[in-house]
């Protein structure tokens, strides 16, 4: 305890002692021998003077550690209070009075070398020395950018995220993140974000904030938060789970949106030096206050291979005035500044985003020191996953790097989706068809707290995992696909609108007699502004459609809406129909005669009508839709196939939809020769069957799909040594009846075709959560399964014996 005694007695005293050199004492290492890309640590005794061990400028420990092969890392170390954690109740304890410390990850095995000092005003200590031994370890590294749209590991291997928001606790920091965390580690989520906000695990927020609990001011770092993310970070290696380190969100810097300015330090009122929020963008003392700050998340948290990024703001775009020319290009500075020092001072060189809330500045996108774009997407739609999807394709497009969704949701909260969507459909959907749209991984759900949680959807993450990791989207250097369904019937075409507020939006959309639409990504507001207010974002969507046989056109409003909007529709440029003071709420139409015609929504009233959907009936569309990606050398595609109308408000609001049934799916750009193609079970995440012998002619790939109710997952692999064949994989034969059965009565399952043998039943909901699990022995007769516990809906039974199984639907009501 010298060490500690002699800062305590430095700290309270340096007034009085005058300016002296500082002096190491000594270095203690928590161990003497460190595996590859793991923690390296040593408790650092000092003697200087300074008031505040957590500020640079006052009191700087350095070090620079030297590899087996010559090579060198310089990096800062910290203060830090230690704590004992009750794992009880999650309380911690204070050991001692504090001291500084130094981390690092060594990537290299064999004999580091490391040279530390501080600094201080008074001048530099004697640099002191000190070795260590680095050997091998199964940590497969930090995680890089390369030139694919994916993330790799330091070993090669890929990284897809798979995961969600758990951005702070409820309660008890320990006890709330060790459940959510150890829950997706063992549904094989790999994912996590965290904000560093002043009622979550922030570090620096106003002195004697009221619910504050702890905070000084500024450079004055919070210990206790601190603590428990070094606690976070050992908790997500054991589960596999890497963090998304959000520094800042937009509250602190808002007078508007979720606005915490009034509280916050930098904040002139209280003692800060910004007099105006914008003033934390543009001015050089708030600038290097938050420098400090990123110097001690780097010191203290740097050395983890499980921080997958530094986000430097959640949804910057809601600070005040980030429509102003002036402050947006402070932003974007402010950014690009401190992206740069974080490379700089990241010895580890951590991948660097950030992230808007509608309006972006697509200039800070191209920013070098930004390495991947993110989007953050809700919608009150039926089809999120949509637009999720195709806000990460024009992402790639139009940046040339990789692109992730960090938020989605339908904005009704956590409470609302757990009556609207309690089996987390828009989830599902939403996860696959941004993992298959070129994304470097899995859009990340938000209310992880208020839904994910209480409805149990942990299981939701697995059978996508499973799938992803067949296919070497790395490796492959896996592209987006051109990918289109065939066949399947027609139907209703739902174009969903994904722009918020005063975005730019695409004002004409053409559907084709193939039910082709252009753009394929359509932008479309999710408002349609009035005559007399906002008329400066007005852009009224006009559609050019093809309708073989005639049909509908429907506007569906959403569940908000301005003062006294309506919604009128023009059909070949004449007005047709106006709804003055439109509902929210409510589909609007227009029959439409056989041909081609041009149809306007407009709003004649007011003021903004919300704009849930886009409906057209009648057009020659087919009711699945496809998300692919395939190899850059063009040997192989994979995707996901998606029933339309499974999504949560068709389930909701009608019922299960109809089975698809003679589905196609066309990809291009692929090598010619012959094909397989593997189908899965996107809910048990189990192969169904495999098509053989397909023959890819011109590029194109045209393979049928097994009759589906909501979704498969493909992957395409060329395989000229095949003959056509169609492999059915799950061979066992088994009928179940009634279908549907009551609840309260009992599932028969007719296992007299089966050989005599011990099986295993599971029961499965759609969430792929298993409900119920039977052993039997089959000597030819009628098993039972009782549906006393079982809620309305849908489920999957799967009977298995060893590596053969079958996989059938039925339907409890």
């Amino acid at each position: 305890m010298k060490g500690i005694v002699t800062l305590a007695f430095m700290i309270l005293t340096s007034s009085f002692l005058g300016a002296q050199a500082p002096t190491i004492n000594s270095i203690n290492p928590l161990s003497n021998s460190v595996g590859k890309f793991q923690k390296f640590e040593a408790l650092v005794d000092l003697s200087a003077s300074f008031s505040n061990p957590y500020d640079y400028d006052q009191v700087a420990l350095s070090g620079v550690f030297v590899a087996p092969s010559g090579k060198q890392d310089t990096l800062d170390g910290f203060y830090m209070q230690d704590y004992s954690l009750n794992t009880s109740n999650g309380s911690l304890s204070a050991n001692g009075s504090g001291g500084f410390r130094i981390r690092f990850s060594p990537t290299e095995t064999g004999t580091w070398t490391f040279n530390l000092k501080v600094k201080t005003a008074a001048g530099e200590s004697v640099v002191r020395s000190g070795s260590f031994e680095c050997v091998d370890s199964d940590n497969r590294g930090f995680i890089r950018k390369n030139t694919t749209n994916y993330l790799a590991f330091d070993n090669g291997e890929a990284y897809i995220p798979v995961g969600q928001n758990v951005c702070w606790q409820n309660g008890n920091a320990y006890l709330d993140y060790k459940k959510w965390l150890g829950k997706m580690g063992a549904a094989k989520a790999n994912f996590m974000r965290l904000w560093l906000a002043h009622w979550g695990l922030g570090l620096e927020w106003r002195n004697g904030n009221v619910g504050g609990n702890g905070f000084e001011g500024l450079k004055k770092y919070r210990q206790n938060n601190a603590y428990y993310i070094d606690w976070m970070l050992e908790e997500c290696a054991s589960q596999g789970i890497y963090m998304m380190f959000c520094i800042n969100h937009h509250g602190q810097v808002s007078s508007n949106v979720n606005p915490n300015w009034s509280e916050n330090p930098y904040n002139a009122a209280n003692g800060g030096p910004c007099a105006q929020t914008w003033n934390f963008f543009d001015l050089d003392a708030a600038k290097n206050l938050h420098k400090n700050r990123l110097r001690y998340i780097v010191a203290r948290w740097g050395y983890s291979s499980n921080v997958m990024s530094w986000e430097l703001f959640n949804e910057v775009s809601f600070t005040d005035q980030f429509a102003n020319a002036s402050v947006r290009n402070a932003v974007r500075t402010w950014h690009d500044e401190m992206g740069q020092y974080l490379k700089k001072l990241d010895p580890r060189k951590h991948l660097v985003t950030t992230s808007y809330g509608g309006d972006e500045d697509p200039e800070l996108w191209r920013l070098p020191s930004m390495d991947f774009t993110q989007n953050h997407l809700y919608a009150d739609v039926e089809n999120v996953e949509k637009a999720v999807a195709g806000k990460g394709l024009d992402n790639l497009s139009a940046f040339g790097k990789p692109t992730y969704g960090g938020e989605f949701g339908i904005s009704v909260g956590g409470e609302g989706l757990s009556t609207i969507d309690p089996q987390g459909i828009h989830i599902h959907n939403t996860m696959w068809a941004s993992a298959f749209s070129g994304a470097l991984g899995a859009a990340a759900t938000w209310w992880w707290d208020s839904y994910v949680e209480p409805r149990n959807l942990y299981p939701l993450f697995t059978p996508l995992s499973n799938t992803l990791a067949k296919v070497p989207l790395l490796q492959g250097n896996f592209k987006p696909a051109s990918a289109r369904t065939l066949g399947g019937g027609g139907g209703e075409l739902s174009i969903s609108p994904v722009a918020d507020w005063g975005q730019a939006t695409d004002n004409k959309i053409i559907v084709d007699d193939t039910g082709a639409v252009t753009p394929a990504n359509a932008r479309l507001s999710k408002f349609l502004y009035g005559s007399q207010w906002n008329t400066q974002l007005r852009n009224p969507p006009t559609f050019e459609v093809f309708f073989a046989n005639g049909g509908k056109f429907k506007v569906q409003t959403g569940s908000s809406k301005g003062q006294t909007p309506s919604v009128a529709i023009y059909l070949d440029d004449k007005l047709v129909k106006d709804h003055p003071n439109a509902a929210v709420n409510t589909v609007y139409s227009i029959d439409v005669p056989p041909g081609l015609h041009r149809i306007k929504v407009d709003n004649l009233g007011t003021d903004w009508m919300g704009i849930s959907a886009y409906q057209i009936e009648g057009v020659a569309v087919s009711p699945h839709a496809v998300y692919a990606v395939r190899a850059a050398n063009g040997a192989m595609a994979a995707g996901w196939i998606h029933n339309s109308k499974y999504n949560w408000r068709h389930v909701r609001e009608k019922g299960e939809p109809t089975v698809v049934v003679n589905g196609a799916v066309s990809v291009n750009e692929l090598q010619n020769g012959l094909y397989k193609v593997s189908f899965y079970n996107c809910t048990t995440g189990e192969i169904i069957t495999t098509f053989k012998g397909l023959n890819v002619q011109n590029g194109t790939l045209n393979f049928g799909v097994p009759d589906f109710l909501w979704d498969l997952a493909f992957v395409a692999e060329k395989d000229d040594t095949t003959v056509p064949t169609l492999e059915i994989v799950l061979d066992l034969s088994i009928n179940i009846y009634p279908n549907p059965v009551n609840i309260g009565g009992a599932l028969q399952i007719d296992t007299r075709n089966l050989p005599a043998g011990e099986y295993r039943i599971d029961v499965f909901n759609i969430s792929g959560q298993l409900v119920q699990q039977k052993f039997i022995s089959s000597f030819g007769q009628v098993e039972s399964i009782a549906t006393a516990g079982l809620t309305p809906g849908g489920y999957l039974l799967r009977l298995s014996q060893g590596e053969r199984a079958t996989v059938v639907r039925f339907v409890a009501q």
